[in-house]
Order: structure tokens, then C-alpha cells, then sequence
């Protein structure tokens, strides 16, 4: 088993940011705000909250975007009412995003040689076999999960 640093950990979370929707140097002033990460393959963004709005545009699995409020819509047999309100841009139903929030922590020091359990405080964290560019990613941990390093 490959043996990461709490420090190599929070590197390769901040440089995971850079992957996500937001550009990269909006990434220090999204801390704190209500972000949403898209769930599945595609999500449809609607003019109201409701099915049968008009569809103004989709995102993608793991695209983060900022939700302005969460508000009651539509609610059908498969769906809840709750829906989220997505910048300026229109409306997703809430079971298509994760909410998440960008919380960068402080490293507390090195892992203990039998390993600590650390949280994912950023959308997504991609593991990578190697520090290497070429290196095949291995796994995506998302937010709120924990895990042994």
C-alpha cells in the first residue's frame, strides 16, 4: 500500500481544486459559500424549478457551482420538492448535487506509521498512483468521506 503524507494529502486536495468549475484563482474566495457538485453523468438546469420548464442548460458529473438558495418546486412521484437555485444561471433538483463546501485545513504534522483518518473538505480529491504527471489516477474521494493515510 502506497504511504502518503498528511502534507503530500493536502497538496494533491489543493490541486484537485483547480480541476473543478471554479477558475482557479476564485478558489481562496469560494471558501465558506455553498458550492453543489454535480452527482451523475449529466444535470439538467431548468428556467424554474420544475420539469417542465424550460431546459436552459446541463452540467457534468464532478462540475462544482455555486448554489444561491435552496427554494420548494415541482415535486413528482421520483422527486422531492426540493431544488436548488444555481447562481444566476436557473434550477437543478436537489437529489442531482452533493452540497459542498471548500474548508482547507491546517496539517497537524506527520501521519502516525499506522495511519490517521482524514476528511475530504473539498469537493473531490483525486489519488494518483505516483507524484509523477503521467501517473494513472487511482481514485476519487468526495467530500464529507473519510479515509486511512
Amino acid at each position: 500500500m502506497m504511504q502518503l503524507s498528511r502534507r503530500d494529502f493536502l497538496k494533491i486536495s489543493g490541486l484537485t481544486l483547480s480541476a473543478a468549475v471554479l477558475p482557479v484563482n476564485s478558489v481562496s474566495a469560494a471558501e465558506g459559500i455553498q458550492l453543489g457538485r454535480v452527482v451523475d453523468g449529466t444535470m439538467q438546469v431548468f428556467q424554474h424549478p420544475s420539469l417542465a420548464s424550460k431546459q436552459v442548460t446541463q452540467f457534468w458529473k464532478d462540475m462544482v457551482l455555486p448554489i444561491a438558495e435552496e427554494v420548494d418546486g415541482e415535486q413528482t412521484k421520483r422527486l422531492g420538492p426540493k431544488w436548488y437555485r444555481i447562481g444566476n444561471i436557473g434550477f437543478a433538483h436537489a437529489s442531482w448535487m452533493q452540497p459542498v463546501e471548500i474548508r482547507f485545513q491546517e496539517p497537524t504534522g506527520e501521519i502516525r506509521f499506522t495511519g490517521s483518518l482524514a476528511e475530504v473538505t473539498v469537493p473531490f480529491v483525486d489519488v494518483y498512483q505516483n507524484h509523477s504527471e503521467e501517473s494513472p489516477r487511482l481514485y476519487r474521494y468526495y467530500y464529507g468521506s473519510t479515509h486511512w493515510v
